[in-house]
């Protein structure tokens, strides 16, 4: 939307609630150089322009565009873009330099309210307050209907006409239409669509779910597990416990087989061998050190 040839700054604002019939709302600052200065450009193009960019490339969004426009001629801008200039009083000294354009007037105010200059500035300070929105009156809860949990006949026939029945309320504001419309829906969702619940720890990545972990279990189960459950029964059974969470039985361990045993024998004796192996020493007789022994010895 940004030109250099033009100097103006454009912002694309998504809030919580915007204007019914509205996706967006385009904020643009324009300032617009005074004839006979260097970057000058005729009505024309800067009209082309902004019509181009509030537009063409936004066409459903609301638009409010501000600025020093200075000279510039912006009936056209107005008539084809749908746009309301709602400054109507000077800003600077007795001419009226700062303009506000924007297609949502009847959220503000009709004038924009005037302030002192902000810091080096001579320009007015300008602030178009919104209209305040009506509370309504809260209107009384609708009667409560009971369904049992298995009746889905039942709540297929009487529930849209509840749901018809809140959208269609006298309540003129949206925040109590929005929380009546949850109490009906939320308990016919806890009852056929109840959350599940998982075991997550402290030492689990933020990207593990209670899933991800059923499926590793089952993997694990298959490649380490499976084949012990026709040859080594009790290890079978402690290994299924430690991947289901159980606790193992008090007193019980894993029992080693007597090749295993025998295994880890033979394994500690060649390592213990192994550190004197590389050694090559030759003891001396007793007849070579004995001028080094002291009397006695």
């Amino acid at each position: 939307m940004e030109d250099d040839s033009f100097e103006c700054l454009w912002l694309r604002l998504r809030p919580d609630r915007l204007p019914r019939g509205a996706n967006s709302i385009i904020v643009g600052v324009l300032y617009n150089p005074p004839p006979g200065t260097l970057r000058y450009k005729p009505d024309r193009e800067v009209i082309s322009y902004l019509c181009k960019s509030a537009e063409v490339k936004y066409p459903l969004s609301g638009v409010i565009l501000m600025g020093d426009t200075n000279q510039l001629k912006y009936q056209p801008l107005c008539t084809r873009c749908g746009l309301k200039q709602v400054v109507k009083s000077p800003t600077r000294g007795q001419n009226q330099l700062d303009s506000i354009f924007t297609n949502l007037t009847k959220f503000y105010k009709d004038l924009p309210q005037h302030h002192p200059p902000l810091g080096q500035s001579d320009h007015q300070l300008l602030v178009l307050p919104g209209t305040p929105v009506a509370k309504g009156v809260s209107a009384s809860p609708p009667p409560q209907e009971t369904h049992t949990c298995c009746d889905e006949v039942s709540w297929t026939r009487t529930e849209p006409r509840r749901l018809k029945t809140c959208g269609g309320s006298p309540t003129p504001h949206a925040d109590q239409k929005v929380k009546r419309f949850y109490s009906i829906v939320r308990p016919f969702l806890d009852k056929t669509v109840p959350l599940k619940k998982g075991n997550v720890t402290s030492r689990d990545k933020k990207w593990i779910t209670p899933r991800i972990k059923q499926r590793g279990r089952k993997l694990s189960y298959q490649k380490e597990v499976k084949h012990l459950k026709n040859t080594d029964s009790g290890k079978w059974f402690d290994m299924v416990k430690s991947l289901i969470g159980a606790s193992t039985p008090r007193g019980r361990t894993l029992q080693s087989s007597a090749s295993e045993k025998k295994d880890m024998c033979e394994s500690l004796s060649e390592h213990f061998s192994s550190v004197w192996s590389n050694v090559h020493r030759v003891i001396p007789d007793v007849t070579d050190v004995a001028d080094q022994l002291s009397d006695g010895y």
